[in-house]
């Protein structure tokens, strides 16, 4: 037997405690009869309460509350095994990590490019309840950051440490055609459920190799949809300290400070060789109904079967036995030589 809501259990305390309720009201209630009948005549005492029957009727209440928490408590037994099957996609979330995710854009209140990019794949992550998850990081070089898992709670747990310094200092450099081909990675090649890449980024790529990588995606039948990330206006790529505080700003080679700007160009190319979309953070949230929208139309298949143990629910039985009790308690008379039917006569 096991109880699969054990957390009610706490609840039981009540039972001792109505028992003191009950015997102080019995005692309280002896009292002033006692006090009001002082000095009547002994035949006039006829129809006094029945102590016995008092006793009977908070029996009654405490057992039946007592069973009521045990059917709340869902008591289980009878195993039997069954196999559970789960439908969904991979979906590989490609993550720029570069320093000008530092960027805090106006169109982005107040946040920075990388902040802005977290919360729409936090909120991507909440529409997707059934698919395998993963991340990948890039910069100059890529790594798979949390593989492809249907524990979503586990892929929060990585996005929520993400920031733009995790890749080497000497690594800076996006390359855009290194983070799809390592994502490309992630993917079973034999499996034959979907396969999605949603990269977040503000396309500043200095890349050659994009058709190479293009070429892969294509021939694994993988589509990209990609989520610009900034504002074509650009802003200043600040350099912090170990405290987060800026203490200066990129510079270009001149030695004036580096203007980032949203590149969408590289972007709408690996969207659309690969049958993708491109779409803007900046638009708000039109740009999450649309890509789940996309996301969701793919044809999902088997991600696996497992076998579960399941127990038959028996809480009808304590919850019975609980009616029942409470149904003693309400026709049963606490005076003297009245029968249990005169309750239903009154």
């Amino acid at each position: 037997m096991k109880f699969f809501q054990p957390e009610y259990w706490f609840l039981l305390v009540i039972v001792p405690l109505l028992a003191l309720f009950f015997l102080w009201s019995w005692q309280k209630r002896k009292h002033d009869r006692d006090i009001f009948l002082r000095g009547m005549p002994l035949e006039n005492l006829g129809s006094s309460f029945a102590s016995g029957k008092v006793a009977l009727k908070a029996a009654f209440i405490l057992i039946a509350f007592a069973f009521a928490v045990v059917a709340l408590a869902r008591p289980q037994w009878g195993a039997y095994q069954e196999l559970i099957k789960r439908e969904g996609l991979d979906v590989m979330v490609v993550l720029d990590v570069s320093r000008s995710m530092d960027v805090e854009d106006e169109s982005l209140a107040g946040m920075s490019r990388l902040e802005k990019a977290k919360l729409e794949i936090s909120r991507l992550r909440k529409r997707l309840p059934g698919d395998r998850l993963g991340l990948t990081l890039f910069d100059r070089d890529a790594f798979i950051y949390c593989p492809l898992t249907l524990d979503h709670s586990a892929f929060d747990m990585y996005l929520d440490v993400v920031k733009a310094d995790l890749m080497p200092a000497e690594g800076q450099g996006t390359r855009l055609s290194r983070a799809i081909q390592t994502a490309l990675n992630g993917f079973d090649p034999k499996s034959k459920q979907s396969k999605i890449l949603v990269v977040f980024s503000d396309g500043e790529t200095f890349d050659d190799n994009l058709d190479e990588a293009l070429k892969e995606a294509k021939a694994m039948q993988v589509k990209i949809y990609s989520v610009g990330v900034g504002s074509t206006r650009g802003g200043l790529i600040p350099i912090k300290n170990r405290a987060g505080d800026i203490v200066d700003y990129v510079k270009d080679k001149s030695g004036t400070d580096a203007l980032s700007k949203l590149n969408v160009r590289s972007l709408e190319i690996i969207a659309s060789e690969t049958g993708g979309n491109l779409y803007l953070a900046s638009s708000g949230g039109r740009v999450l109904r649309s890509l789940v929208e996309d996301i969701t139309g793919f044809e999902k298949a088997e991600l696996e079967g497992k076998l579960i143990t399941q127990y038959e629910d028996r809480f009808q039985i304590p919850l019975l036995i609980s009616l029942l009790f409470f149904a003693l308690e309400f026709v049963l008379s606490d005076v003297k030589g009245t029968p249990w039917w005169r309750v239903f006569v009154r």
